[in-house]
Parts: C-alpha cells; structure tokens; sequence
C-alpha cells in the first residue's frame, strides 16, 4: 500500500461537545490499527457531498499512543461553505474515507519548556501535544481563550486532568484575557510557543513574542484556512477530447 494512500474509516462514535462542536471518533473501516502520528498532526477528511467532493484538514485530538482510532472535532460555522455543514449531519456508522495524517505543526523536541496558546476550536492540536508531552515528562502550560464557559470545548476535564497550575483558561464574557506580555516575559531559555485558533489571535500572539525578543524559530502556529472560491474554467483532455469544467469551489 502506498504511504500516500487514503483510509477508508467508520464513524464509530459522534459526541455533542457543545451546541456547536462535535467530537468524531473514526476507526478503519476493515479493522485494526490506523497510523501512528506525532502530536499536532492532522488528516483531510474526504466528503462526498452529492456531485461534489468537499475535503477539509482536522486536527487529531486523541492520544498519539493510541492508533485504534481517530478522533476529531469539527465547530459548525456560520455561512459554511460545506464541509462543517456537512460533517454535523455525519451520524455513528457512516463511512467517511481520510487521508494518511500529515504534521505541519509538530512539537519541537529541543524545548525546555511548550507554552501554548489556543482559542476557540484551536484547542484540539494541543490535546494531542499535552498527553504526549505528560508521557514524555516534558514542562508545558496551556492558555485557553473562549467565549465562554458554555461555549468552551474541554476546558473543565482539562483543568481537572493537568491541573490550574499547567492550564490556565479565560472567558471573553467575563473579559479575561491570557496576560500575553507578562507570559512572554517570564520564560527559562529554550521554551517554545505554539498558537492556533482565529486568525487574528494567532496574528497579535507572534507579533507580540517577536517584539519581546523571542526568536522566530521557537515560534510555532497552525491556521487552516479555506482557500477563497475562483473562476470557474474547463479543462480539455487532448487525447480523449473530453472537456471538463471545474467550479469555482472545486
């Protein structure tokens, strides 16, 4: 089998996380192990969508020790352009097929110590990230920003999990912020930073750490960000003479 090829996976178990988030755990459709991934990996879940195929990158949120399954959350966004639309009408024994997981977004196993920073549905990377680092005794702390407690995904059984010491949460509704200055000025050498949530979030965290002095390689984000719809156009297959138009979400 090609290291390439895609995973036909069932969808074995569909959770409401919040009203509107929820959790996917995906197992391969013929049995046993999927891949291992490192932390901060993530897959791009193929949906076939009627006359459309829809693929869009989730980030794998359970433990990277345990390959008998997957497990995604996907937030239904407003003015979807498909896929999340499509992904919270997905029900437990529908069949989905997910590629091979690719890491644009991996830990830097040179860190002393891993501050993270996430907001919103970013938080699901840093599940992974936070149980292998507890395996790996490695020093980290997460900041999590959300609107609020209703709206938050897994702040409650994170804190109870890692402790207030190591995960730290806020909620814009009682206008607490992450107090980023003081957080970028109060770190041994060698602690890298990861962020990943709204883009403007991600934006004001780097800019900020790199006028503190930090250096841009210990600076880690990941943002997926739908590529804008474009022009419509054919495509003429010279041997066949078969044209074939492609859409401009396609």
């Amino acid at each position: 089998m090609s290291i390439n090829s895609d995973i036909p996976v069932t969808v074995t178990n569909v959770t409401p996380v919040t009203d509107k988030i929820k959790r996917f755990r995906l197992e391969r459709r013929e049995g046993g192990a999927l891949p291992y991934f490192s932390a901060g990996a993530h897959v791009v879940v193929s949906m076939q969508d009627g006359d459309l195929l829809r693929r869009n990158p989730y980030s794998l949120m359970s433990s990277p020790l345990d390959p008998s399954a997957y497990e995604i959350s996907v937030l239904a966004v407003d003015n979807s352009r498909g896929g999340s639309a499509f992904m919270h009408r997905v029900q437990a024994g529908d069949e989905l097929v997910i590629s091979q997981p690719v890491n644009l977004f991996a830990a830097d196993q040179r860190g002393r110590k891993h501050i993270l920073i996430a907001g919103g549905i970013g938080i699901t990377p840093f599940l992974a990230m936070m149980e292998q680092f507890t395996h790996d005794n490695t020093a980290f702390e997460l900041h999590y920003a959300m609107r609020s407690r209703e709206h938050g995904a897994y702040w409650h059984d994170l804190v109870e999990r890692y402790g207030p010491n190591r995960v730290k949460v806020y909620f814009d509704v009682e206008k607490s912020q992450i107090p980023l200055a003081n957080l970028l000025d109060n770190q041994p050498l060698g602690t890298h930073l990861y962020v990943c949530g709204p883009a403007g979030m991600i934006d004001g965290v780097l800019i900020a750490a790199l006028e503190a002095g930090w250096p841009r390689q210990n600076l880690h984000s990941e943002r997926f960000l739908a590529p804008p719809p474009g022009q419509p156009f054919q495509v003429l297959f010279e041997a066949s003479g078969i044209p074939v138009t492609v859409g401009e979400h396609q």
